[in-house]
């Protein structure tokens, strides 16, 4: 079980294996997440991957092709708390974790509340980044009251609420199944602590002076992060690109995981040419 001792503490994570040269990319996971909450083809080594019975094709392949750290946040999978309420805190793990491990030519990929964490990371401009990939989240997060109070007063039928509107009407129910069954593990309180960070989020004024290069990836059905949010936040940064994915809910990089990856693979080569 791979760990890393940061100044913000010990800290789980997975990597693939891979020590080619170029953008390495650093999965974190949103609310209520873990490293699970992404597809195994991307964080495990090729041949844990088969002895788990995952396919991988050609295309799957090609993000393969890249270092791929996925991190469990404090509190979160096999990451021991105190899980953080504050998307500036969460932000100090990554950052911690980053200079830690050493790594260079970062492209944090943040979904949802990652995706907030990575744009603090970019608005800080650190010099291990080379750009960020922002997976179905916004510059601010809208949280309900009613989430809030629900995952401390019910938290099951709370997830339940939550999954059931972060996925596409018509997904199969196998990742649903999953992103409950993670959700449910991490428990109420990191959850809430999650929430509660998201509640409190808001960039749209600091948007602006993020000059690194951003692929933002909106999912046409989600309906917990509306698309439109999704959009206007690639609107207001300087330097980025739109891809949206069709017949997707919030976790896109589950339901539609190649089209994802054809995005990021896009991306991570225009990073490549740019900086040749």
């Amino acid at each position: 079980m791979p760990l890393c001792t940061t100044r913000s503490g010990t800290l789980h994570f997975t990597h693939n294996g891979v020590k080619a040269g170029g953008p390495q990319l650093l999965l974190i996971h949103g609310a209520g997440g873990e490293v699970r909450c992404w597809p195994a083809t991307w964080r495990l080594a090729g041949d844990a991957a088969r002895t788990i019975g995952l396919a991988i094709s050609a295309d799957l392949s090609r993000i393969t092709n890249h270092s791929i750290y996925a991190l469990d946040l404090p509190g979160h999978g096999r990451s021991p708390g105190p899980a953080r309420d504050d998307i500036e805190a969460l932000a100090d793990c990554v950052e911690d974790f980053i200079e830690a491990m050493g790594i260079e030519d970062v492209v944090p990929v943040g979904h949802s509340m990652g995706g907030a964490i990575a744009l603090t990371l970019g608005r800080r401009d650190s010099p291990h980044l080379a750009g960020l990939i922002i997976v179905a989240s916004a510059a601010k997060i809208g949280v309900t009251d009613d989430i809030l109070n629900g995952l401390k007063a019910d938290f099951a039928r709370t997830i339940d609420f939550i999954v059931k509107y972060s996925f596409d009407r018509e997904a199969a129910p196998f990742f649903p199944g999953k992103a409950r069954e993670y959700a449910l593990a991490t428990g109420p309180r990191a959850s809430h602590a999650d929430f509660l960070a998201c509640s409190r989020f808001d960039m749209r004024a600091e948007v602006p002076e993020i000059k690194r290069p951003v692929l933002v990836i909106a999912a046409e059905n989600d309906r917990m992060i509306p698309p439109k949010h999704t959009a206007a936040l690639a609107a207001a940064l300087p330097n980025a690109r739109l891809v949206s994915i069709p017949d997707s809910g919030h976790y896109p990089q589950f339901e539609r995981t190649t089209a994802v990856e054809a995005a990021i693979v896009a991306f991570c080569a225009a990073l490549s040419t740019d900086r040749a």
